[in-house]
């Protein structure tokens, strides 16, 4: 499945919903976290590359055959995308430049609703999932591109006073072992330089 162009359009629909949304609101999902969970940091060697962003505010580990892009995008700072291998999961990493006011679920509900993206729907409750880097407001929702099923997942929180977002996209028939087995990990080894 090839989402380069998906991206671009998702990117830019995630920079207008902030930029719209007003700057130096509460900058956090106005919905009461449902369920907490710990993620415990375990090595793995799947993850045998890291990338540190253009702007040097974070790192983080990946799959080494899988694809790393940094984006300019307006409104951002760092942003890229980390593709696997096989083109079916991605994780995209925004870092705005601004505290947006926007709720987690609606920016992503805002991102998954433009093409290529069809079939869209996003839980209204948040769970919040802590990793080593802190703790992160989760957004989860499905969506359809070029016919295949995905599971979204948006992890909000705020750095710097500034809104730091990660959102995952992984194929629903794996989204559970893709999610233990690459993005966890992944998560899990994002660290905060600055």
């Amino acid at each position: 499945m090839h989402r380069a162009m998906s991206i671009v359009g998702l990117l830019a629909s995630l920079t207008i919903i902030a930029l719209l949304a007003g700057c130096g609101g509460p900058g956090a999902s106005t919905a009461a976290p449902t369920e907490t969970a710990t993620v415990a940091p375990t090595a793995t060697p799947l993850l045998s590359a890291t990338y540190t962003s253009t702007d040097g505010v974070y790192k983080i580990s990946y799959p080494g055959a899988w694809k790393v892009e940094p984006l300019s995008i307006p409104s951002t700072s760092g942003t890229a995308q980390i593709e696997s291998d096989t083109g079916t999961d991605l994780v995209l990493i925004e870092p705005f430049t601004i505290k947006s006011a926007t709720s987690y679920p609606n920016i992503l509900k805002s991102a998954i609703s433009v093409s290529p993206f069809t079939k869209s729907s996003v839980e209204s409750a948040v769970t919040t999932q802590t990793y080593p880097s802190g703790s992160w407001t989760v957004a989860s929702g499905t969506t359809e591109a070029s016919g295949t099923a995905l599971t979204a997942h948006l992890y909000g929180a705020l750095h710097n006073e500034r809104t730091f977002i990660i959102i995952t996209f992984a194929p629903t028939s794996s989204a559970s072992t893709d999610q233990t087995t690459y993005l966890d990990p992944m998560l899990t080894s994002l660290t905060f330089l600055r």
